[in-house]
């Protein structure tokens, strides 16, 4: 993660569903050559959502503002 983008700047996107950061991730190793493996991109995406993400029902318990 830290080889493209700095944890700053990975932390200042809004909150995205798990889906919509695998999205993102595809996205960035498509378009971009991101050099990361296709199958850690669903691992990725777990993670990012677990530290700023959005359940597909609102904010994770990450804010404090969601289950």
């Amino acid at each position: 993660m830290l080889i493209c983008h700095s944890a700053g700047m990975v932390l200042r996107q809004p909150p995205l569903t798990q889906d919509a950061w695998t999205v993102e991730i595809n996205k960035m190793r498509n378009a971009f050559g991101a050099p990361l493996p296709a199958d850690q991109a669903e691992a990725l995406a777990k993670y990012l959502r677990s530290i700023n993400g959005q359940s597909p029902n609102g904010p994770s318990a990450v804010d404090g503002q969601g289950s």
